[in-house]
């Protein structure tokens, strides 16, 4: 009784699943708004300053490290 009810459950959801997709159709108005390569340059630009917060963080560390040790 229990794999009955999860292929109806299973069943459900796929039909749910698909019609919600049928009705989002596509994305191409939304994609075009988009300017790809200001977001890739984004992307970028947030990893170079996460890279740079690390190399600080790491720096400061080392100089106190000597300072301690001396």
């Amino acid at each position: 009784m229990k794999n009955l009810y999860g292929k109806i459950s299973a069943g459900l959801t796929a039909l749910f699943v698909s019609s919600m997709a049928m009705a989002a159709g596509t994305y191409d108005t939304i994609t075009a708004a988009v300017n790809w390569s200001e977001v890739t340059a984004a992307v970028v630009a947030i990893g170079a300053l996460i890279a740079a917060v690390y190399v600080v963080v790491k720096g400061v560390k080392m100089i106190l490290r000597a300072i301690k040790g001396a």
